[in-house]
């Protein structure tokens, strides 16, 4: 919540999910009213200038998170 929270009124109210087409990234964040989309650009989050970076390295992190403990299994 913390990283997610200031993005949530920047995304789309949305009810499909779809995926993202060449270099989109698409993030789906979960509030009180509903679903709500936001779409980063994969080459300016490499860039480092993309303003869903926070998004983009927190779900990184838990990526990492969960292989790290489907490894340890």
């Amino acid at each position: 919540m913390k990283i997610a929270g200031p993005f949530a009124s920047a995304g789309q109210p949305v009810d499909t999910f779809a995926y993202p087409a060449g270099d989109q990234v698409f993030y789906y964040l979960l509030t009180y009213d509903g679903v709500h989309q936001l779409v980063g650009d994969q080459a300016a989050i490499e860039r480092g200038s993309d303003p869903t970076l926070p998004l983009f390295a927190a779900a990184q992190d838990v990526l990492t998170e969960l292989r790290l403990i489907t490894q340890e299994k």
